[in-house]
């Protein structure tokens, strides 16, 4: 989503977690104040899509983050930043939450954690420093 949204020179463009909430907030404030089209990526658990327990709702949403899966950045006029720089947690943690993982095998969650890592050096050399 961000490499196509980038390409169209949109003012604004987030990712957002309600399990953040000033972060939310604050990216929601911004967005209010910019002309023009803008975008924001929002992350919400859904127990029923995600195979999930609602009382892990939040814990599932912070994982998201923490585990580098759904990375929290905004870009406004063209300079990108990373908005939440988390202690990384591995993927297993985040994937463990969810039923719709149960048929995966080690290899498969090793393959994920290396796609999210590779991921996130390309965000960085992006200007991610937070």
């Amino acid at each position: 989503i961000l490499t196509l949204m980038t390409a169209h020179d949109i003012p604004y463009i987030a990712s957002a977690n309600a399990a953040y909430p000033d972060d939310f907030t604050q990216k929601f404030l911004t967005a209010k104040k910019i002309k023009g089209f803008r975008f924001i990526h929002v992350f919400a658990a859904c127990p029923p899509g995600h195979k999930s327990m609602e009382k892990d709702s939040i814990l599932l949403s912070r994982l998201a983050v923490e585990t580098r899966s759904f990375p929290l950045y905004e870009i406004k006029n063209g300079k990108f930043r990373i908005t939440v720089n988390p202690k990384k947690k591995p993927v297993d943690e985040y994937i463990a939450l969810q039923r719709r993982f149960s048929h995966w095998q080690a290899a498969d969650i090793k393959k994920l954690q290396h796609e999210i890592d590779s991921n996130w050096r390309k965000l960085k050399k992006m200007g991610g420093d937070y």
